[in-house]
């Protein structure tokens, strides 16, 4: 992100017009990166959300599968009161 940064600071100095340019030129860079499969920015996002879906499906497949005996164990100890 840095050399986003350096290229519009760069283009403000030389030319005030050339930020939409320089803005294009830093997202070509950008999409050459990621095409190549050389932009790994997004790896870690990527990683985050598949370990909380992984960890959503483990909680729904407990509870369908611990779920009826934990509410009779509540329902069990609720009755002896």
């Amino acid at each position: 992100m840095a050399k986003r940064t350096d290229t519009l600071r760069f283009a403000r100095r030389i030319w005030p017009g050339a930020i939409p340019a320089a803005s294009a030129l830093a997202g070509a860079r950008g999409l050459r990166l990621w095409l190549s499969g050389q932009d790994d920015r997004g790896v870690t996002s990527i990683e985050y959300a598949l370990l909380a879906a992984l960890i959503a499906v483990v909680i729904s497949g407990a509870v369908a599968v611990f779920g009826l005996s934990v509410n009779n164990l509540f329902l069990q100890i609720s009755g002896a009161f």
